[in-house]
């Protein structure tokens, strides 16, 4: 998460009807991130590996850490844009008096110190989204490492934050991140700094959109889970301290941006300006300026909806061999990394995210459909035990009696209806439809 962004969200939304306006975290390969400092390593001879979890419908990352002695464990989300951990308050505005579990209480934890710093602290890409708390050093479980005397904030978690589902971040950014709070350590930098890991770097491998987790290593790469040969870019906010250089986040220079439609080897030019690109774990898009994403957008046949500004596009663009390719700046004017982006990974699966309502305006062009053919009788709701892509649709049908379901023809009737929904119309791809039947107050399928 940012504390503060102007850019332009942008995601895509895959809908069997028509598509959606941010792009996906667009590279599930591996996001290899790494201090350009790094220092000779002297007596560190371990890494740390742990699960890192992937809830694609709810657009958010988690990893499982404990805070406190006896140990409380917490899953929150690992956030490379900001600097520190924090678990939430029962007393949270958002949720109280019936905040979920997990919350901290550092009263009860026997090595829980207060230490009188007050967490100010603003996320998103608005900067009223600020939250409350207070920091405490306490002992903190990673993996195989138990780390004393690491500061966690107790927050007063705000409603934007919660209503993201995001409930405990842990900060993987830089010291220099957010200076008007005064608790200079980052868990990866203390994890090196004590001789748990040997290196000081972590990379972050998100699998596949279809896999449940992948993994965040502390102190190495796993460079066997990357495809081609692994290259580094220098970072861009590199700024001098009193201890030599630094940085204030993972940003690197996007040098160029080009598309390759189909199976043409041919790189069509987006843009040959160079930009500041973060790396942030916590935002679950692609940010980019509104320019870039009309030029991305455009051969999409996206259709603009107006329920949070999304738009969406046909579903078999997925499958499409489209993609982006991403060139960031390298080392002292060589060539750096070139990522190459498949569409599958930058378009949303049909019914994610789940807070978008995508599928439900879908329902709507399917009822309107068939009652259309049937007027009055029509009633309909989504079956949300999906498999694959295509959720099922469930049509209800209403009737007065027993004696007007069987006039219609049962089986036929149905037949009809089915015929109604027509894949010109409604689908870029086939989608299951089921239809029911309601009499008398039971209903059962057909």
């Amino acid at each position: 998460m940012r504390k503060a962004m102007a850019s332009f969200t942008s995601g895509l939304l895959c809908a069997y009807a028509v598509l959606g306006q941010a792009l996906n975290c667009g590279v599930q390969n591996e996001a290899m991130i790494h201090d350009r400092i790094e220092r000779a390593a002297t007596s560190h001879a371990h890494t740390i590996k742990i699960p890192v979890y992937n809830d694609m419908a709810k657009q958010h990352l988690s990893i499982n850490l404990t805070v406190g002695t006896p140990p409380q464990e917490f899953s929150i989300m690992p956030d490379t844009a900001s600097p520190f951990l924090w678990v939430p308050s029962a007393s949270s505005p958002a949720c109280t008096p019936n905040c979920p579990l997990p919350v901290w209480n550092p009263n009860a934890s026997s090595t829980a110190v207060d230490i009188h710093e007050i967490f100010n602290v603003s996320y998103g890409l608005t900067p009223d989204n600020i939250m409350l708390g207070e920091f405490y050093n306490d002992t903190i479980g990673i993996g195989s490492a138990q780390i004393p005397q690491h500061p966690v904030a107790l927050v007063e978690v705000i409603d934007t934050i919660y209503d993201a589902q995001t409930w405990g971040i842990v900060g993987l950014g830089s010291n220099l991140a957010n200076r008007d709070v005064n608790v200079p350590v980052v868990l990866w930098d203390y994890l090196y700094r004590l001789g748990h890991i040997q290196k000081r770097l972590f990379s972050v491998w998100l699998n596949s959109q279809d896999a449940k987790e992948g993994t965040i290593l502390f102190g190495g790469v796993e460079k066997f889970k990357a495809k081609g040969k692994l290259k580094s870019a220098p970072l861009a906010s590199v700024v001098p301290t009193p201890d030599g250089d630094s940085f204030v986040e993972w940003s690197v220079t996007l040098n160029s941006l080009t598309r390759r439609h189909g199976q043409s080897s041919y790189e069509e030019p987006i843009t040959n300006r160079t930009y500041t690109a973060l790396l942030d774990t916590g935002s679950p898009n692609m940010y980019v300026p509104q320019d870039i994403y009309e030029i991305i957008a455009a051969p999409l046949h996206v259709t603009l909806r107006t329920y949070r500004n999304t738009s969406y596009v046909p579903c078999s663009f997925r499958s499409s061999p489209g993609s982006l390719q991403f060139e960031f700046a390298g080392r002292d004017g060589t060539q750096g990394p070139q990522i190459r982006v498949p569409y599958s990974e930058i378009i949303y699966r049909f019914g994610m995210p789940a807070n978008l309502g995508e599928v439900e305006e879908l329902l709507k062009k399917c009822a309107e459909l068939v009652e259309e053919k049937e007027p009055g009788t029509l009633r309909y709701q989504i079956n949300r035990e999906t498999k694959g892509d295509a959720p099922s649709i469930v049509v209800l049908e209403t009737y007065k009696d027993a004696a007007s379901m069987q006039a219609h023809g049962a089986s036929d009737h149905y037949k009809e209806l089915g015929s109604a929904i027509k894949q010109e119309d409604l689908l870029a791809e086939p989608i299951k439809v089921l239809f029911t039947k309601d009499v008398g107050g039971y209903t059962s399928k057909l």
